[in-house]
């Protein structure tokens, strides 16, 4: 009997590390398990939120690099070729006459005009009788500032001075297309009080 005793006593001594290691190995694969899950949920949350970065970072580099183009395509001097309203009035008549620069240093000046303004009696403008003088302020228009171009399709304006003294100061924005050497601009703060003005630009090249 006490030999049988003993050799039970044995065998639950002996299979009580086996158990327990068996509970450890159980736990040790659970615990593996978690690590598994917790890395998949992780890369399951960075790896989009990675991909959604990169996009929106490309964008705005394309974005960029689209305003960076339009820029230099801009540079150069323009020659006028028409003006009309929103109703197709020739603002400045059928044949108006206008030269528009951009630099390169972000610039610009314009100047543009009627092709038919009369003659002044007396050669000297501080003679111009009051016909004349509102011929020429109808008739004539010029400003000079700062230009950027905040997306493809729009420059923005800073006008340091023009013949209108209201605008002095202030910032108008112009959207434009170009065509080849062909630029459009509109205008929807326009000085002669119209809902928008198109302006029609040639580029002037070298041979011209």
């Amino acid at each position: 009997m006490r030999d049988g005793s003993n050799d039970d006593n044995n065998l639950v001594l002996e299979s009580a590390p086996e158990t327990g290691q068996v509970r450890a190995i159980g736990g040790s694969a659970t615990m593996c398990e978690i690590r598994k899950k917790l890395q998949t949920s992780v890369i399951a949350i960075v790896v989009p939120g990675l991909i959604l970065c990169l996009f929106i970072y490309n964008r705005g580099v394309v974005g960029q690099q689209k305003v960076t183009r339009m820029e230099s395509q801009l540079v150069g001097t323009w020659k006028l070729v028409g003006m009309r309203n929103e109703n197709k009035v020739d603002v400045m008549g059928p044949h108006p006459m206008g030269m528009l620069v951009f630099d390169a240093a972000g610039n610009y000046t314009t100047q543009v005009m009627r092709s038919d303004l009369p003659k002044f009696v007396i050669p000297d403008r501080s003679k111009a009788t009051p016909g004349e003088s509102q011929a020429v302020i109808r008739g004539f228009m010029a400003l000079f500032g700062t230009y950027t171009v905040s997306d493809p399709r729009t420059i923005k304006l800073h006008v340091i001075g023009s013949m209108l003294p209201n605008w002095d100061g202030a910032d108008q924005k112009r959207s434009f297309v170009i065509r080849g050497d062909e630029l459009e601009l509109t205008n929807l703060a326009n000085s002669s009080g119209d809902a928008s003005v198109h302006a029609y630009w040639k580029r002037v090249s070298k041979q011209e």
